[in-house]
């Protein structure tokens, strides 16, 4: 192992790279601890670089120019002028689109690389075919072509712009200037077309709900009024079931206090007399108060029916 190459004169290994011996105060080798630190070591600085590498992986994607639309501005014709006008106009199209952030612009460089490896003629007159062909080849959402047209002292700029995944175009639009140095104000114009047709639309607002009619808010408070009140008579129903089952049930126990003094013979008597007719007695009064609280129950549910 790589360990064993480095020793001391004496034959003791440095397996730490230590500038002194990797033995203990007995004299003995510390090779696997040693070994074992670097090893830990090595494995500390590994994960590391896989942590920053996953993390730029995860991110670079996310900050990355490629989330931006791609714009492919083609060389503008130049009719009636100076040939190298439309050239121009097209390269400070380029620039002002790339100055607004919000763009991801092909360089001409490569658009012409493309054009020469492919064989297209991309021109004032598009075929859907080719330009979505080098929508593709570059990486571009919106090609933009058009002509420099120059007619007396007018310079009338025409452009067009193409949607790369359709070929179809989308908007064309007519700018003009008197002076040739108001070719820059004509460029800026077609910069906020061009911002314009990438603009988010914005989110439509739900309805509105419609305010609840008073006579519907009425209707809703005496309908859980009534309901409350059959609650609680429907209560006081069970209430008299359970009255009468419990008058069966329970044993009436006769006053002490009437009983005090009396002979034996008195007492069972009267117990015996108090606890058949006090039971038969609260069984009626049980009795009569679950048909009252049926009674009341009923015509107060005829009466709430609508």
């Amino acid at each position: 192992m790589w360990l064993s190459t480095q020793r001391y004169t004496d034959g003791r290994p440095r397996a730490c790279g230590q500038s002194t011996p990797c033995t203990d105060a007995w004299g003995t080798w510390r090779y696997r601890r040693c070994f074992w630190r670097r090893s830990k070591q090595g494995v500390y600085m590994i994960s590391r670089i896989f942590f920053v590498v996953a993390l730029v992986s995860i991110l670079a994607p996310a900050v990355g120019p490629q989330e931006l639309p791609g714009v492919a501005v083609m060389d503008f014709e130049s009719i009636g002028g100076d040939p190298h006008l439309g050239p121009g106009v097209a390269e400070n199209l380029r620039t002002a689109l790339l100055q607004t952030g919000q763009f991801r612009v092909i360089e001409r460089s490569a658009l012409q690389k493309v054009l020469e490896e492919q064989k297209l003629q991309v021109t004032g007159l598009i075929s859907p075919e080719s330009a979505v062909k080098l929508g593709k080849l570059v990486g571009a959402r919106l090609i933009v072509v058009g002509s420099v047209v120059k007619f007396a002292n007018t310079y009338t700029l025409n452009v067009r712009f193409i949607d790369a995944e359709t070929g179809v175009a989308i908007r064309a639009e007519k700018v003009q200037a008197g002076f040739e140095a108001e070719i820059p104000e004509m460029v800026d114009k077609v910069v906020e077309m061009i911002m314009g047709i990438y603009e988010p639309k914005p989110v439509p607002s739900p309805p509105p709900i419609p305010p609840i009619p008073d006579v519907v808010i009425l209707a809703q408070q005496q309908a859980e009024t009534d309901v409350n009140k059959l609650m609680w008579f429907g209560a006081g129903c069970l209430l008299g079931v359970f009255g009468v089952l419990g008058a069966y049930i329970w044993e009436p126990s006769p006053p002490t206090v009437a009983l005090m003094g009396k002979p034996p013979e008195y007492i069972s008597v009267y117990i015996r007399e108090y606890k058949k007719k006090a039971k038969s007695l609260q069984a009626k009064y049980a009795l009569y108060g679950c048909i009252t609280w049926s009674v009341i129950y009923l015509l107060s549910m005829s009466a709430a029916a609508p």
